[in-house]
């Protein structure tokens, strides 16, 4: 009775701040999720694949209503980001050559770009947004390196290079001063992952090594750009999830062996905390501090996948999506509440038309941007940055502003616009 009752401290101590679930979502057709984010509206987009090999892209609501679930061509989707106009990019791959598709909030593809090379086995692995409204996209050849193409906003191709010994690419992200920086890894013998920063032609500007324990290969499969301006991501090494962080030049400030297993997404939480998802005997969610020391943990199932994909909500929980849950035998997504706002869905209008989201672009801000409100009024426009701090507010009529970024720091900063009938439009800005 004294080790049960030892057993269920212990088991309570360890779980008490895991956060509770509001819900779990299944489908009946295994769903495999590489990528994910929040949309503006408050909807999670997903994309991956079907156990039939079709590439899928869904749409969940926060309260777990699934509005549409687009299958369409073979093999995988890895990537999505949403647009400048409120639509969705995704990358993604035919094994033969890397895709982008554009698609619009009701699930419709608008277009489709196929990119094709003259070797076989590309993988389209990692897309942004660039400051000039077009797309990155950074796709990976067996046993050749890895390619970047840049994109005007309709996928019309721009430049396309080919870097040769940068194998197992996985991540890119748009860096300050139209620069771009990109995540690899080598196995033995060099046993090293690598994280590069190319110029707004494709030009190399630095590179940085960090080298690993002798072992199984490297597995780099995750990189965000952070608040402070420098960079994070995730990596397999000597079959442990790391998590590493570097300043703006991609040089180590520290790095953590969060887990046994192994490491494949990770995003950044409002406290400056991460969020990473990967595989701990069985799909595993764990949410860090600042300097990556564990906070609490999750484990869903004793299934090992890949297919794994988390972030932080803007009502201050988290989505968490993964394949295969073994009892039913099928993928799951869970929405973890942190006593945020109450999830509300309009229901009286479709969603496409309940309202015009303000549109701010450039985004990331390098000097100014523009606000599209999309519809004329008086209206409020302010800024806070990550702690709650206003730093910024303004008034103005119409439907157009100019947003200069002013003295503002280079980080992650949230806005609010408000009119005579309340908020009508909240979101991220990214000042460099």
């Amino acid at each position: 009775m004294k080790n049960f009752l030892l057993l269920f401290f212990l088991t309570t101590t360890v779980y008490a701040q895991v956060p509770s679930i509001s819900w779990v979502q299944q489908d009946s057709l295994k769903e495999y999720m590489y990528g994910g984010i929040e949309a503006s509206d408050g909807s999670y987009i997903t994309v991956g694949l079907t156990n039939f090999g079709e590439h899928v892209i869904k749409k969940t609501q926060c309260n777990g209503t699934v509005s549409w679930t687009v299958q369409y061509g073979t093999l995988r989707n890895w990537g999505v980001r949403e647009t400048v106009d409120h639509n969705y990019i995704v990358v993604g791959d035919t094994a033969s050559d890397a895709r982008l598709t554009k698609v619009d909030t009701a699930g419709n593809i608008l277009w489709e770009r196929g990119y094709i090379y003259s070797s076989p086995n590309e993988h389209g692995y990692g897309i942004d947004l660039t400051p000039d409204g077009g797309y990155i996209l950074l796709s990976n050849y067996v046993q050749l390196g890895c390619r970047i193409i840049k994109t005007d906003s309709i996928g019309i191709l721009q430049w396309d290079t080919l870097y040769t010994n940068f194998e197992n690419a996985m991540a890119i992200v748009t860096s300050a001063n139209y620069t771009y920086t990109f995540l690899s890894s080598q196995g033995l013998p060099f046993d090293s992952v690598y994280l590069t920063q190319i110029d707004a032609a494709g030009g190399i500007v630095w590179k940085r090594a960090f080298g690993g324990h002798s072992g199984p290969s490297w597995s780099a499969n995750s990189l965000i750009r952070t608040t402070d301006g420098g960079f994070a991501f995730v990596a397999t090494d000597a079959s442990k999830g790391c998590l590493y962080k570097t300043d703006m030049m991609g040089n180590l400030q520290w790095k953590k062996f969060l887990f046994p297993g192994y490491a494949y997404s990770m995003s950044q939480t409002p406290d400056s905390g991460y969020l990473v998802s990967g595989v701990n005997y069985g799909t595993y969610l764990m949410k860090t501090n600042a300097v990556g020391d564990s906070l609490w943990s999750y484990r869903r199932s004793p299934v090992f996948s890949s297919s794994q994909v988390g972030f932080p909500t803007s009502d201050s929980g988290y989505f968490y999506a993964a394949c295969c849950d073994t009892a039913l035998n099928t993928d799951f997504s869970i929405k973890f509440n942190y006593g945020g706002t109450p999830c509300t869905i309009p229901t009286t209008i479709p969603e496409i038309t309940k309202y015009t989201p303000p549109v701010i672009f450039p985004n990331p801000v390098f000097t100014k941007a523009n606000i599209n409100t999309g519809s004329k009024g008086s209206y409020t426009f302010s800024v806070t940055d990550i702690s709650g701090n206003e730093v910024l507010k303004f008034s103005f009529t119409g439907q157009h502003a100019e947003f200069n970024k002013g003295n503002l720091s280079p980080g992650l900063y949230l806005y609010q616009l408000q009119n005579e009938k309340g908020v009508a439009g909240r979101g991220k800005i990214l000042v460099e």
